[in-house]
């Protein structure tokens, strides 16, 4: 099965609690912007291929901890990096879901953060 996933790039505007005294340390709020995107498909392979060597390496974090045999990923269009728009943690996120999608494995977004 082939799984599309599309991601929003955000903006972060600032902290919010510095100390912790609403209960949070830091905290933030963000924005997410109609574009640029992370837009890739995955589905499950024999190995692990990806045109994408960043995509690549969090596709094996997530296979080694779900003990998988593979994926293949395509990503079509990516966020550019370093640029303040989480073009790094949406794209862990993408690949996380499209891979464990693809093996059908229905994991919540806090537990794929912890995996990538």
């Amino acid at each position: 099965m082939r799984i599309r996933v599309k991601t929003p790039s955000r903006l972060h505007l600032s902290l919010i609690d510095l100390e912790g005294s609403l209960g949070r340390v830091d905290g933030g709020i963000g924005l997410a912007l109609e574009r640029p995107n992370v837009i890739l498909e995955a589905e499950a392979y024999d190995g692990l291929k990806s045109n994408d060597g960043v995509a690549k390496q969090f596709a094996g974090k997530v296979l080694g901890s779900y003990d998988l045999e593979g994926a293949s990923i395509q990503v079509k269009e990516r966020i550019p990096e370093h640029v303040g728009l989480g073009g790094t943690t949406q794209m862990a996120l993408a690949v996380a879901l499209a891979v464990t999608r693809a093996h059908d494995i229905d994991a919540d977004t806090r537990e794929l953060a912890r995996t990538v």
